[in-house]
């Protein structure tokens, strides 16, 4: 079975995270979302680190809800600590969260 990098980065995630935002973390790190994805490439620093960029970028979003996708629930404590094993396993800096201010719309 043919997979592209956009599919692999895709099922590397597991949560619902819209195709603009994977494209551009595979961009980010030189890698073409529509390219052949091959062990090689799957194991290069650039695609988990790809992979650790989306892990990443789904936790500092803010948590929201709509029709049936909730990123209120996610562990973010257990996917920033995956995010940084991976950063950590290609040489990169680990990531931390920054305090974000909360903001309440509606009653």
């Amino acid at each position: 079975m043919m997979k592209t990098l956009l599919d692999a980065l895709r099922d590397e995630i597991h949560y619902p995270i819209s195709d603009g935002h994977l494209e551009n973390r595979l961009f980010k790190r030189g890698l073409m979302p529509n390219a052949i994805c091959d062990v090689d490439v799957f194991n290069s620093p650039e695609f988990i680190g790809a992979v650790a960029d989306s892990l990443f970028m789904l936790i500092a979003a803010p948590n929201f809800s709509e029709a049936d996708k909730s990123f209120s629930g996610l562990n973010i404590d257990a996917i920033l600590k995956q995010a940084n094993k991976l950063y950590n396993s290609i040489g990169e800096s680990e990531k931390v969260l920054e305090d974000k201010p909360m903001v309440y719309i509606g009653g």
